[in-house]
């Protein structure tokens, strides 16, 4: 009885004070293919909505690849938040977070004073240095 009365308190809380419980976006996997010109490819099943102006975004990238597996990676894939407009992807003003290797750990990023409510969705993109053919990314993010 006492755990069905606090259901439906937390319930009413988050009904009546318009309450948000953060919300992660998983991505599937993101082949992103090696080019000197530091492009950013958005990941398009990544949209996620933020919801607190300025609050720090994050990756979790679980599974990075390279191929091939011998690859000089240097820094390895760069994150980093999109809008989308009109059709066409842009990156949104925000800080760019390297990560070399997967892992359940969070990556935090900051806006730069640009983080308006909306949504966005995750930019990535390899090393200038990356000596392969591509690398592949899964994982999840939120730009909170």
């Amino acid at each position: 009885m006492k755990l069905l009365r606090t259901i439906i308190i937390v319930t009413m809380l988050f009904g009546i004070l318009g309450l948000s419980v953060k919300a992660d976006t998983s991505f599937k996997s993101k082949t992103v293919y090696a080019n000197a010109k530091k492009t950013y490819s958005a990941i398009t099943d990544s949209k996620n909505k933020k919801i607190y102006k300025n609050k720090a975004w994050y990756v979790t990238a679980k599974k990075i690849t390279y191929s091939p597996k011998d690859s000089f990676v240097g820094y390895g894939m760069c994150f980093s938040p999109m809008i989308k407009n009109a059709g066409t992807y842009a990156l949104a003003g925000g800080s760019r977070q390297w990560i070399k290797k997967g892992s359940d750990s969070p990556v935090y990023g900051e806006w730069n004073g640009k983080g308006k409510c909306g949504y966005y969705y995750l930019g990535v993109r390899l090393d200038t240095d990356f000596t392969g053919k591509y690398g592949t990314v899964k994982g999840l993010w939120n730009a909170r």
